[in-house]
């Protein structure tokens, strides 16, 4: 007898086939940008691409449910990004924009993993999404 896919479970192989795709394939893409920094390295602009679409379809998620679901120890994720953020505010800077855009993808960066917990995905998927995109950066690198 064959196993049926119940709509939560197809929905959730469908989350993780889609990350696994755009997030192997976006590094992938490559243009000679002499001298780019950040976004403006074309390789980029396809991860962050990525990233933001997850992201924004979190966020109507979150609209359309009502509902915002934090991992156990979302506070531990919190403090991270927190600390780096106040200890930057107490170094020099040299250059005020490259300097924003760094703290702009330590937030993207904790927006795309509560993102990742609006799916209602199981903590195994999530862990199998984390370790594509673990992959992907190496292939970014």
């Amino acid at each position: 007898m064959k196993n049926k896919l119940t709509i939560t479970e197809w929905r959730q192989s469908l989350f993780f086939v889609t990350l696994t795709g755009l997030f192997l394939i976006a590094p992938l893409y490559a243009e000679a940008n002499i001298g780019g920094l950040g976004l403006a390295l074309t390789y980029n602009i396809p991860v962050w691409a990525v990233a933001s679409w997850i992201i924004a379809t979190a966020s109507v998620l979150i609209t359309v449910n009502r509902c915002f679901t934090t991992p156990k120890l979302w506070v531990a994720v919190v403090i991270f990004p927190v600390i780096i953020i106040m200890m930057s505010l107490f170094t020099p800077v040299n250059q005020p924009i490259t300097w924003l855009f760094r703290q702009l993808y330590i937030l993207g960066g904790v927006l795309f993993l509560f993102a990742l917990f609006q799916f209602q995905a199981k903590q195994q998927a999530i862990d199998r999404v984390l370790f594509i995109l673990v992959l992907a950066m190496g292939l970014h690198a």
